[in-house]
């Protein structure tokens, strides 16, 4: 899936890639998706996972990672950034990558020359 989700951004053929500026908008669409819902498990109040709620534990770790400070909610909170901030700052790191292409093709485009009068002298 993360293959074909990159694939119109890097593809190696450069026909198959996306011109920069629908590049960015399709990684900022991504970005969108990924910081709606880490903010939604971030700072809800309502257990998005209900399982860690109460889980079961035949080993005894659980109380050790409550003793640590791993309550269900920090657990959905640090999850809910995980989601959020690694891939936004990905999603961002290339959007600013497409950007520096796309300003470079803008000066790689032929300009016209300036024009050049033939009179060396001006008529008094």
């Amino acid at each position: 899936a993360g293959l074909l989700f990159w694939w119109p951004i890097f593809a190696p053929i450069p026909q198959a890639r996306l011109a920069p500026l629908a590049g960015i908008v399709y990684l900022f669409s991504a970005c969108l998706g990924c910081t709606l819902l880490g903010i939604y498990i971030t700072f809800t109040t309502i257990s998005v996972c209900p399982a860690f709620a109460n889980p079961v534990d035949r080993l005894g770790i659980v109380t050790r990672l409550y003793d640590a400070g791993l309550t269900p909610s920090v657990d959905q909170q640090l999850g809910g950034l995980l989601m959020w901030v690694p891939p936004c700052a990905l999603y961002v790191s290339v959007i600013m990558w497409l950007l520096c292409r796309w300003y470079r093709a803008a000066d790689d485009r032929p300009r016209p020359l300036p024009v050049v009068s033939a009179r060396l002298h001006p008529e008094s």
